[in-house]
């Protein structure tokens, strides 16, 4: 098993990883404002482990950036994008503020 991470700058990347893997989704977010990531593509090849969570910088202070990390375990073999977008949960209608994705490539 191997972990994979990917961050901002890999969005749009092609990840190939195997069955058992676990990936590890990391995006920079304010909390504070109100906004956060959400997962909003398939999730067949992938499954989220727990609860999304939040890493301080160890700054503190009102809309200081955080790190959002999502972990992911490969269950199924598949060609896949995964998505998520960065918005307000109660703005449904809004766009996106951001939005990141990648392409995965998952083997036995």
């Amino acid at each position: 098993m191997q972990y994979v991470t990917v961050t901002e700058r890999d969005n749009n990347a092609e990840v190939r990883l195997q069955v058992g893997d676990e990936l590890i989704v990391r995006l920079e977010a304010t909390p504070g404002t109100g906004y956060s990531w959400s997962v909003t593509g398939e999730e067949d090849v992938l499954k989220l482990s727990g609860t999304p969570t939040f890493e301080s910088s160890g700054k503190f202070g009102i809309g200081r950036a955080e790190q959002q990390v999502f972990t992911f375990r490969v269950q199924a073999t598949g060609v896949r994008t995964l998505r998520l977008e960065y918005r307000r949960p109660w703005e449904k209608q809004a766009k996106p503020a951001k939005s990141f994705s990648v392409h995965l490539i998952a083997a036995e």
